[in-house]
């Protein structure tokens, strides 16, 4: 049951009305799901129980999602540093950008996308494409984030 209604469900609200996504309401019912399943009382911490329990918080599927998304699925939809010149810079792995003029272009999946791919460790970015799944997956599990800005600022974080 829980696999259906708090991991199925907030991937298909996802990826289908990715403008109108609201992940707090996700949040909050998966926090309460957590609690339930570790039997934590209503004031106690959750992040230790999905580190435990080995389950991803609902913005740690997104962040796998687009990421995996941009990366693996479509990889020819962002153009990475390397592509440009072929010197060994420091942001080669990352995706350069578009400049765009719309707020929504920021919310769609392959801006967001390569928005966090940019993120990501460096140790994650050398991964091939077949054990980027399973590595990103793990380094997720091991890091609950509850919101997408905490996912950008995660390197400036001493929790994280």
């Amino acid at each position: 049951a829980y696999f259906s209604l708090f991991i199925l469900y907030p991937l298909w609200d996802s990826s289908f009305n990715n403008n109108f996504w609201q992940p707090a309401t996700h949040t909050f019912e998966t926090k309460k799901a957590i609690r339930i399943l570790g039997n934590l009382q209503p004031r106690e911490s959750c992040r230790d129980a999905f580190k435990h329990l080995k389950i991803l918080t609902v913005i740690g599927l997104y962040i796998l999602e687009t990421v995996t998304y941009v990366h693996i699925k479509t990889p020819g939809i962002a153009e990475r540093g390397e592509q440009f010149h072929h010197y060994n810079t420091r942001r080669a792995t990352d995706y350069c950008l578009p400049v765009h003029r719309l707020r929504s272009t920021e919310h769609k999946p392959s801006y967001i996308g390569a928005k966090m791919w940019n993120c990501l460790p460096e140790m994650l970015k050398k991964v091939d494409q077949q054990q980027f799944a399973r590595h990103s997956k793990t380094w997720l599990l091991n890091r609950p984030f509850y919101s997408i800005e905490e996912f950008m600022s995660w390197q400036t974080q001493p929790d994280f």
